[in-house]
């Protein structure tokens, strides 16, 4: 892969789970809200905070040397925060 192709990558990557983080911060605020739901509200919060994690994780992989299967490594990390 051409490195400006792995750079734009990356920032499809980085961008969605941004995305994706304001999407659960709207969903949880209407939990906390909208249907008064303490418990569900608290819960999607982690939710979100998790996924800031793995994608810190995600950048650190990203500035790895020699980092080998890189994207299977981020589907990884995705599919143990969903």
């Amino acid at each position: 892969m051409k490195k400006k192709d792995d750079k734009l990558i990356w920032r499809i990557i980085d961008v969605n789970l941004n995305r994706s983080r304001e999407g659960l911060r709207i969903i949880e605020e209407f939990a906390r809200f909208g249907l008064e739901d303490s418990s569900l509200s608290k819960e999607i919060k982690n939710i979100r905070h998790e996924i800031k994690k793995g994608t810190q994780k995600l950048l650190k992989e990203k500035h790895r040397p020699g980092r080998a299967g890189v994207f299977l490594y981020c589907v990884a990390v995705l599919a143990r925060i969903v």
